[in-house]
C-alpha cells in the first residue's frame, strides 16, 4: 500500500494513501481488543454464539454476514434475545445478554434486560421425544447498550477473555454449547 511512484500524486494524496493503507491501522480498526471477563463481575451475563446463517424455523432471524457488525440489526437482536431453554431462576436473574461471534470471540451485540415484570415471554414447546419445555424470549424486554461498567463495546470491537468462549490469551475456544453463563453460582 505504500509503493507510490514519485510524480504521480500530490503530497496530500500520498499522505492520505499512506495513512489509511498502513497495516497497523487496518488491524487496529478490525481486530477485537481483549478485555478480561473479570472486569464485568458481579453481573449475571448470558453469552450467545451468533453466526451469519439462515434460521431453520424463522426467516426473520436469517442473519447475513454484513449484519454481524451492525448492533442495530433486527435479525441480530432476534438471534441474541431469542427463544432460549433455561431454568426459571436464570431467566429471572439474567442482567445482560451478549452475542459473540465464535470465530473471533468478538462481541457483536449487547442488551440489558429490563428489570420490570415481565422480563420475558414464556413459550411452551415439545421436543421431538415428546418432552415439554419452556423457552424464554427477551426480545420485547431488552434495550441495546454500548457499554457495561465503563467498558466500551461499540463502536470499539472487543472480545472478552478468560471464560469458556475465549481463553485468557484471547484465543477463541472450541466450545459446543451455544450459550455460556457468567456470574451465576
Amino acid at each position: 500500500m505504500t509503493n507510490i511512484m514519485s510524480g504521480h500524486r500530490s503530497d496530500g494524496q500520498k499522505e492520505t494513501l499512506q495513512t489509511f493503507g498502513r497495516v497497523e491501522l487496518l488491524q487496529d480498526a478490525l481486530s477485537p481488543k481483549p478485555v478480561n471477563i473479570n472486569q464485568l463481575s458481579p453481573h449475571k451475563i448470558m453469552f450467545v454464539k451468533i453466526k451469519p446463517t439462515k434460521d431453520r424455523f424463522d426467516s426473520s432471524k436469517d442473519l447475513k454476514a454484513e449484519e454481524m457488525y451492525n448492533p442495530e440489526s433486527e435479525a441480530l437482536k432476534k438471534r441474541t434475545l431469542g427463544d432460549w431453554v433455561m431454568s426459571l431462576d436464570k431467566a429471572n436473574s439474567i442482567e445482560y445478554i451478549l452475542g459473540v461471534y465464535p470465530g473471533s470471540g468478538m462481541i457483536v451485540s449487547a442488551f440489558k434486560i429490563i428489570k420490570d415484570n415481565p422480563r420475558y415471554e414464556v413459550l411452551h414447546s415439545t421436543t421431538k421425544s415428546g418432552r415439554k419445555q419452556k423457552r424464554y424470549n427477551f426480545y420485547q424486554y431488552a434495550e441495546p447498550l454500548t457499554e457495561i461498567v465503563g467498558i466500551q463495546l461499540f463502536p470499539d470491537h472487543i472480545k472478552l477473555t478468560n471464560y469458556q468462549y475465549v481463553n485468557s490469551n484471547g484465543v477463541p475456544c472450541n466450545i459446543q454449547s451455544e450459550r455460556v453463563y457468567v456470574g451465576f453460582d
